[in-house]
C-alpha cells in the first residue's frame, strides 16, 4: 500500500490525538478499557490453515504496524465495493479482531479466500513466500483504497534499499 492508501502524501498522517471533548466523552463511555502495561489487547495468535505460516507472519507485522493500526481502526475507510471481496474492508474486520480483548487463537480464513481470490497465483494450500503474499496484499489492498478519497496525491518516488533502484512518482487520481 503506497502513502496515498494512508493519507500521507499531501498530508501528514499522525495518530489520534483526542480533542479535549473526545477525551471527555471516553471518560464517561462505560465500556472503555484501560491499557496497562500488562495489557494483552493486540496480542492475538493465528491459527495455521495449512501451510498458511508465510500469510500469519505478514498479518502479525500488519497488525502491530502502529499506522496501519491507527488506520484500520479509526474507521477511515468508506467501501464503494458493496461486496464481501474488498481487502481493506476485511482488514478493518481483523484489525477489530485483533484489539478486540479476545485472548483465543483468530482464524482468518476470509483473509485467506480474499487473498486466493485477488492474488490467484498463492492460491491453494502450498507453502508461499512471506514477502510475495506481502507485495500481493499491499497491491490489493491500493487498489481498493482507490475510492477512499476524492483527491489526487503525488507520491514521492521510493528508494528500494534491497536492490537499490528508484520507483517512478506516481500521480493517483482517485476520481
Amino acid at each position: 500500500m503506497c502513502q496515498r492508501c494512508l493519507c500521507l502524501c499531501d498530508q501528514k498522517y499522525s495518530t489520534w490525538e483526542p480533542t479535549k471533548r473526545e477525551l471527555e466523552l471516553l471518560r464517561h463511555n462505560p465500556k472503555r478499557r484501560k491499557i496497562t502495561t500488562n495489557c494483552t489487547i493486540g496480542l492475538r495468535g493465528l491459527i495455521n490453515l495449512g501451510n498458511t505460516c508465510f500469510m500469519n507472519c505478514i498479518v502479525q507485522a500488519l497488525t502491530h504496524t502502529p499506522l496501519l493500526r491507527d488506520f484500520f481502526l479509526s474507521d477511515r475507510h468508506k467501501c464503494e465495493m458493496q461486496s464481501n471481496s474488498c481487502l481493506v474492508c476485511e482488514m478493518s474486520q481483523l484489525f477489530q479482531e485483533f484489539y478486540s480483548g479476545h485472548r483465543w487463537p483468530h482464524i482468518p480464513f476470509r483473509l485467506l479466500h480474499l487473498v486466493w481470490t485477488h492474488a490467484r497465483h498463492l492460491a491453494g494450500y502450498e507453502q508461499q513466500d512471506a514477502h510475495e503474499f506481502l507485495i500481493a496484499a499491499l497491491d490489493v489492498l491500493h487498489r481498493h483504497c482507490k475510492g477512499d478519497t476524492a483527491r489526487k496525491y503525488r507520491c514521492p518516488d521510493l528508494l528500494l534499499k534491497y536492490c537499490g533502484k528508484v520507483s517512478l512518482n506516481l500521480l493517483i487520481n482517485t476520481q
